[in-house]
């Protein structure tokens, strides 16, 4: 793996949460830079570095960027996302809290880091759960809908266009095809009706459900720590 030579970096999944694209995308976005750069010549070990972070079914690569990362990666989106990853550069460039001499503002970004520190480790609390039960369901179907919620598009349903989303993102992640399997289940049972998605889920499928719904929401910037601290309880 790369090893980044500066301390100030950007992680892949918060470029997809300030770009809002989904976090599948800016990981071959990355790629393509890399593969460009390796081509030319161009060392990108100061640039990009491959991570690791422990999921429900085992560890999930992401990427940690430089300030000439970021700028790098910015330079093949539009103008509106490239001056949003600019102006993430330039923020992340601020100093750790213990770095800050103005005590009011150290306390301020303190407090700000341990909220954050809180919120990840509720979390991974949830998501290192060794068994999930059917009442887990109830955790993925809350997650959905937040993301659900926050959709809003004219003439389009929110919480069916989350499920959909959903389905999408295990079908490309995990190969889990749930159209695929309410297809099958309509006509063996000859009946018209849908059935619904958490029905078509495997007991043992439930890690990667849940971890695929907490990563859309982080992807699109949906705030979950609620949901997730009432389920860790």
């Amino acid at each position: 793996m790369n090893n980044l030579s500066v301390i100030n970096k950007m992680t892949s999944m918060q470029i997809a949460e300030v770009t809002g694209k989904r976090h599948d995308h800016i990981l071959r976005d990355i790629v393509d830079e890399i593969e460009k750069l390796s081509n030319a010549g161009i060392d990108t070990a100061p640039k990009f570095g491959l991570r690791e972070r422990e999921g429900l079914t085992g560890t999930i690569p992401y990427y940690e960027l430089t300030k000439e990362g970021v700028l790098q990666l910015a330079a093949r989106y539009d103008a509106v996302t490239r001056a949003k990853l600019i102006e993430m550069a330039m923020k992340n460039e601020e100093p750790d809290s213990y770095m800050i001499t103005d005590p009011i503002e150290r306390a301020k970004r303190w407090i700000h880091e341990q909220e954050e520190k809180r919120l990840l480790q509720t979390e991974n609390k949830l998501l290192s759960q060794q068994t999930l039960t059917w009442t887990n369901r109830k955790v993925l179907e809350a997650i959905v809908k937040a993301y659900g919620a926050s959709i809003h598009i004219p003439d389009i349903n929110g919480f069916q266009e989350a499920w959909k989303d959903f389905k999408k993102e295990l079908l490309y992640n995990y190969s889990i095809n749930i159209n695929l399997r309410i297809s099958k289940a309509m006509e063996s049972s000859g009946r018209k009706t849908k059935p619904k998605t958490l029905s078509m889920i495997h007991d043992d499928e439930l890690p990667k459900c849940i971890s695929t719904a907490v990563a859309l929401c982080k992807s699109h910037s949906v705030d979950i720590s609620e949901i997730l601290a009432k389920y860790a309880a």
